[in-house]
């Protein structure tokens, strides 16, 4: 039996950091987007648009409002990516578009749209976490937007184990740890780059 409150508790947090995470790396690649992976951010919207879908399908209001945010996010930053490296500009549409229309068409087709959504979710920090490192470094990365995320997922991974909920739990099982190693990587990656005080 699940405690309701503590499985409350814990889907308003995963929630609000679900709205937030992508947030830091918009406001890092307005800076840089030296080392931002265009698959993750695909991956990403991706996920975040099957999500919605899903919500929309379900008439789950509450699902639809956590997804709003990050889409935003993740929209703002490929406008970004566009700008910052005009030769992505044509990869960057036609993935964007293609990738609208395959969620679009799915949308009537709930549990493939459950499958898509479950999964992009757990692979969304994979491109990141594979992107070579480069001489460009990771500037443009942001290690607080990967703590942000692994927070989410853990949030989400223990409200799926109060849920006895496998679904909600097997994409967190996979974005957990991808999420903190591109963290640790990218803050390690940045700490070599930065110089020491004199």
């Amino acid at each position: 039996m699940m405690n309701s409150d503590a499985a409350t508790l814990v889907s308003v947090v995963g929630t609000t950091l679900n709205a937030i995470y992508a947030w830091p790396q918009v406001t890092r690649a307005l800076g840089s987007v030296a080392g931002v992976s265009l698959g993750t951010v695909l991956v990403g919207y991706m996920s975040r648009l099957a999500w919605a879908c899903y919500a929309l399908v379900r008439h789950d209001l509450g699902l639809l409002a956590g997804q709003i945010p990050p889409l935003a996010a993740l929209l703002v930053l490929m406008v970004i990516l566009i700008c910052k490296r005009p030769t992505l500009r044509v990869r960057v549409l036609i993935s964007f578009g293609l990738l609208s229309v395959a969620i679009l068409s799915v949308a009537h087709n709930v549990p493939l749209l459950t499958g898509v959504a479950v999964t992009t979710a757990a692979l969304a920090a994979v491109p990141q976490l594979l992107t070579p490192r480069t001489d460009e470094g990771v500037a443009g990365v942001s290690a607080r937007t990967y703590v942000l995320a692994a927070a989410a997922s853990a949030f989400w991974l223990t409200y799926g184990l109060l849920a006895g909920d496998p679904m909600i739990c097997l994409p967190h099982a996979v974005a957990l740890p991808t999420s903190t190693l591109v963290a640790i990587r990218t803050a390690r990656m940045r700490r070599r780059t930065t110089p020491s005080p004199e």
